[in-house]
């Protein structure tokens, strides 16, 4: 059970206290409605972003504050971005966001992220964290269905729960229209790429007020990397939305994602050069070696005006992912090249369930506004897991021949397991005046976590509890300048005993953050803030024994600035730089001051592009953009460390007066060899070469 430090607590009363102490009498004849008009309701709860510039997010609060009233930096990636740039998975879509690095596939079965210098096993989807229970995300995400991609920097478990501290990234889904529409895209790329995606939307009804949208893809593709087999994802979800009244709205969610890909470990280090194996596009699996992946999720949500000031709603979400993989995993590297591997059946299936229940209050208290947010969640993850294992021929690294047979694997592990949480949370966000706002909030999560371990037949059973909080105060100067200042804390269970046998207490994490949000025009914005997260009670080993210790910490320190919008009309801009000194604080095996596996100490990325706005080329938009990732540490040992580089991008587009739409994207111009992430010295992943898309739209 986690034990926060009187200081912590102290820090969470006082919050509390401020927030809740200020309410005085209520003037509810004063107050604004809580729920604006339908149309616009709609429009905001959708997500859309005017280009790129986004003015409010749903992430930071649970509610649609504007950017400027919130004091944490915020990162938002809209759909003009996405389809400008054809992106097509979230690892594409985080490119223009800085601090955020890549952590590696999971051997090609999912997309994981390095968020201000610490791993982010999950994330979520319409503010629902994905299945808890997994360390890591069941499949690769299609982006056909995605409006906008919102990332919280730093702790956020006072909205979400359990999780780590670097961040928290959530993908809001396309929303209904009435107004009738839709698109349709072919795709066509290098490496044997092939796309098709379609969209529609529309009221279903002759009043408008039940509404509808579907969204299909499929996708194909042969793959860069020489000898792999090629991969293909298939897409399928449809949102309906109806209100019935002027003060209820009810909305359902389905989609189903499938696909198929290499398993996939990546390089590894060579030993004869101590370098990164080359040529990249080796490949040191075999083409049998695949995972099939599955996932289901749905989500119901309500909400309900009781008056102008107060509003109830209500979500029931679901999700079902099955996941089966015949993978090659690398053992270790010989002197003379060869590579010592093992082969690993794994079927994995997981189901979450999750219920929130919020209230949200909109009060004044003399001059004082408040907009109190209050909710109970009840959260269920399941996993079953099943795991056989054997052996397999080496293949060798400089020379690699892929004739090495399925073998008959031995059983190894299995085991279910179910975590509950039961959480209650509270939120106030506070004007005191048109300068200064504050928000606060606290939590209380109550985790309890079941494991059944059928094959060495022991059953487990842990609890852990937290109280964490957030306290940001912002002061606007003028209308178009915010100054902010926060803290905020997380916390994660994990596993593993001390020296009594007792579980082990959760990680904690926490920030310190201060920043400014400047509108430099009304279209463009840009942020900048400076911020140092400490994780600790990180359990590091004791030699000899079968136990471990709490006395790990690691600590990330760093700076960020963003701009996005149009800087003039027809160009428009997202660019970003941040740099991290992310390392080892305390640890019985680590050596103090080491680096954090996978984390630049620099990253810069912009993207920008002009359409022409007169004359012959006035329907044509071009582009182009720059992805700088500085070197990093192959792990956590610093004993290897991989190279730098910068990446040049560019796009064009045409637009018809039919509806029809061509566009280009090129993508590594100069054919730059580099290495996208790093987990191990046996798990290295490379980018892809000099690649080119062509895509052909037409809109309705």
């Amino acid at each position: 059970m986690i034990q926060n430090t009187l200081r912590h607590r102290r820090r969470l009363l006082l919050c509390t206290a401020i927030s809740l102490g200020l309410s005085g009498t209520v003037h509810a004849q004063q107050t604004a409605s809580v729920v604006l008009d339908p149309v616009t309701l709609r429009a905001t709860q959708a997500g859309e972003v005017q280009g790129y510039r986004a003015e409010d997010a749903q992430t930071a609060t649970r509610t649609d504050t504007p950017l400027r009233d919130i004091p944490q930096s915020v990162n938002v990636v809209g759909r003009e971005e996405l389809d400008e740039r054809q992106v097509t998975t979230l690892t594409a879509a985080l490119e223009a966001v800085p601090n955020i690095a890549n952590h590696g596939t999971s051997a090609n079965r999912s997309e994981t992220f390095i968020l201000r210098g610490f791993e982010t096993r999950g994330y979520a989807l319409d503010g629902m964290m994905l299945n808890a229970s997994s360390d890591r995300p069941e499949l690769m995400m299609d982006m056909a269905g995605i409006e906008r991609v919102e990332v919280l920097k730093g702790p956020a478990s006072v909205l979400y729960g359990m999780g780590d501290p670097g961040g928290v990234i959530n993908m809001v889904s396309r929303r209904p229209d009435a107004t009738p529409g839709g698109q349709v895209k072919l795709g066509y790329g290098s490496f044997g790429f092939k796309r098709v995606e379609a969209t529609a939307t529309g009221a279903l009804n002759a009043s408008g007020t039940l509404t509808g949208r579907i969204t299909a893809a499929a996708q194909d593709e042969e793959g860069w990397v020489k000898d792999r087999p090629g991969s293909d994802r298939q897409y399928l979800g449809g949102v309906l939305e109806w209100a019935p009244s002027d003060r209820s709205r009810l909305s359902f969610a389905l989609e189903h994602t499938a696909t198929k890909q290499p398993f996939d470990r990546g390089l590894v280090l060579d030993p004869t050069t101590d370098d990164v194996l080359e040529p990249y596009d080796s490949w040191l699996g075999e083409d049998w070696s695949m995972v099939d992946a599955e996932k289901t999720r749905g989500l119901l949500r309500a909400e309900h005006d009781i008056s102008e000031n107060l509003l109830l709603r209500g979500s029931l979400g679901f999700d079902f992912g099955h996941s089966y993989d015949t993978g090659i995993d690398h053992q270790n590297v010989e002197a003379d090249g060869t590579l010592i591997r093992r082969y690993t059946e794994r079927t994995e299936d997981t189901a979450t369930r999750d219920l929130r229940l919020e209230a949200l209050w909109k009060l004044d208290s003399g001059a004082i506004h408040h907009e109190v947010l209050a909710g109970v969640q009840y959260n269920r993850s399941h996993m079953e897991f099943d795991s056989a294992r054997a052996g397999i021929d080496p293949i060798n690294i400089h020379d690699p021949v892929h004739v090495a047979p399925m073998p008959t694997a031995e059983p190894n592990a299995s085991y279910d397991e179910v975590v509950r949480t039961r959480s209650v949370y509270l939120q106030d966000q506070i004007s005191f005046s048109e300068q200064w706002k504050m928000l606060a909030g606290l939590r209380w999560d109550h985790a309890q976590t079941q494991n059944d371990d059928h094959f060495d037949q022991i059953k487990t059973e842990r609890e852990d509890e937290a109280l964490t909080g957030r306290l940001g105060v912002v002061w606007q100067r003028r209308n178009d300048l915010s100054l902010y200042a926060s803290w905020a804390q997380s916390f994660r269970p994990q596993s593993g005993e001390d020296i009594n046998g007792d579980p082990l207490d959760p990680e904690e994490g926490e920030q310190f953050e201060i920043g400014a949000k400047w509108d430099v025009t009304p279209h463009l914005s840009s942020t900048v803030s400076v911020f140092q997260i400490t994780k600790s009670q990180v359990a590091t080993s004791v030699d000899g024994e079968d136990y471990s210790r709490l006395t790990g910490e690691q600590r990330s320190r760093g700076f960020e600035a963003e701009i996005a919008g149009e800087v003039m009309p027809g160009w428009n801009i997202h660019a970003g730089l941040g740099y991290l000194d992310a390392e080892v604080t305390a640890d019985n095996e680590i050596p103090e001051g080491n680096e954090l596996a996978g984390v630049p100490h620099v990253n810069a990325r912009l993207w920008t592009t002009y359409r022409f706005q007169q004359g012959p080329a006035q329907d044509l938009t071009i582009g182009g953009g720059l992805t700088h990732v500085g070197a990093r540490k192959g792990d956590l040992e610093n004993s290897f460390e991989v190279d730098g580089y910068t990446r040049l991008d560019a796009m064009a587009r045409y637009e018809f007066e039919s509806g029809a739409e061509l566009s280009l994207a090129v993508n590594n111009l100069t054919d730059e060899d580099y290495v996208v992430s790093t987990a191990s010295d046996r798990e290295i992943v490379a980018g892809a070469p000099r690649n080119l898309r062509v895509q052909l739209g037409w809109a309705f």
